[in-house]
């Protein structure tokens, strides 16, 4: 099959993180036999109102005249500038999307079987305005999608894409229920769940014999809906009511990592807090061998990764009970660490560490990993979306 993905977010040298599990998804995809290209539209903000004439036509004429100059690419990825108007609203940005994704389309090298776009809005209405008859497929994983559902006239706009898709995906049965919630029950029939990939191939599974809970670790952005603040406290209360001898890295980076270096100077934790910052992934592995717990607080998550690698890796987890974190290993809670109510305080999560640290005889992390190759394999997945594919063009 040739596939085409459009993703927003895709890893290049500015965000070497950003969409990882798009890439995923193709790398599987191509290890399959199939033939996958992806187009990024690259997000720039603009002044209120229209994009002036005159830009769009100067971007028309450079596009025609050089292609490459127009449209960077790296391999079989092209990324497409996109200006997006401020104070547009989500049907503002797809609509720029659309209209910047046009430019493109005379220049593709053939067509394609499908385009596979990631997020309904913007990317896959934008796809859906100008590839009409190329059947569509639309990935929603995104974390946000209470604040679409709260704009009347994306609302309807959501409620199109969903109709055009010719298959339409979550990565978390919550996704599924939320815009079902918000566009009605009618949309449940037409959604199916598809999880993301977790790639174990560059995490090493490191058997514990003890369980000491002295080394926290967290992955992922330094962001206050992340849960990082809580992290923070439930960590000082730990060293101050458990173990004074407890460290905590954070893998990751934000706007918070000043707000975390004066919370560790202010407690006396500076030499026991450490944030590592942004790293490669083919870097993790060594902190996660390092680390012998991941506590992760982030009261909402559509589906976890870092959780899921962790638990590769053989670390227990502790995390709130958030839909992200049940939805992916809820059935394997008691094997893999602890799942805390989302209203748990700084005390119950050090006390719940605490706990876990006195009775760790539950725990078999080569059955979590085994769960984790098993269900989110990039084999496994990639199947799972060829099926799909199959299925659309009949």
């Amino acid at each position: 099959m040739k596939i085409r993905f459009v993703t927003p977010w895709y890893p290049d040298y500015a965000a070497i993180h950003s969409g990882v599990f798009v890439e995923k998804q193709v790398l599987a995809l191509r290890e399959l036999g199939h033939f996958v290209t992806v187009t990024v539209p690259q997000i720039f903000p603009a002044p209120p109102g229209p994009i002036p004439r005159p830009v769009l036509d100067a971007m028309r004429a450079l596009s025609k005249r050089s292609p490459s100059a127009m449209f960077a690419s790296d391999g079989d990825t092209t990324y497409v500038p996109t200006p997006v108007p401020s104070r547009g609203g989500f049907l503002g940005r797809a609509q720029a999307m659309s209209q910047s994704l046009a430019l493109l389309d005379d220049l593709l090298t053939g067509p394609v079987d499908l385009t596979h776009a990631h997020v309904a809005m913007p990317a896959g209405w934008a796809v859906a305005q100008i590839h009409e008859s190329t059947p569509l497929v639309i990935t929603e994983h995104w974390s946000g999608l209470a604040t679409i559902f709260n704009d009347p006239v994306a609302v309807d706009a959501y409620a199109e894409v969903v109709r055009r898709a010719d298959a339409f995906i979550c990565v978390s049965n919550h996704l599924r229920h939320q815009i079902a919630d918000a566009l009605g029950e009618w949309v449940l029939g037409r959604i199916e769940v598809v999880p993301n990939i977790v790639d174990l191939s560059e995490i090493r599974f490191v058997r514990r014999d003890t369980y000491p809970f002295s080394r926290w670790i967290y992955v992922g952005g330094l962001m206050a809906h992340k849960g990082v603040q809580a992290l923070l406290r439930a960590f000082d209360q730990y060293v101050k009511g458990h173990d004074e001898s407890a460290t905590l890295t954070l893998v990751g980076d934000g706007p918070l990592r000043r707000w975390i270096e004066t919370f560790a100077a202010s407690r006396g934790l500076a030499g026991v807090v450490t944030v590592a910052g942004t790293v490669e992934h083919i870097r993790l592995a060594d902190f996660l061998d390092q680390a012998n717990v991941m506590v992760h607080l982030s009261p909402a998550e559509t589906f976890g990764i870092a959780s899921l690698e962790a638990i590769g890796a053989g670390l227990p987890v502790v995390s709130l009970r958030n839909s992200g974190a049940v939805g992916a290993w809820g059935e394997i809670e008691p094997q893999c660490g602890a799942l805390l109510d989302l209203e748990s305080s700084a005390a119950d999560v050090a006390n719940a560490v605490a706990a876990l640290r006195r009775a760790p005889d539950g725990l078999d992390l080569a059955a979590g990993r085994a769960f984790v190759e098993e269900h989110f394999s990039p084999h496994v997945i990639a199947e799972r979306l060829a099926g799909v594919y199959r299925r659309v063009l009949g």
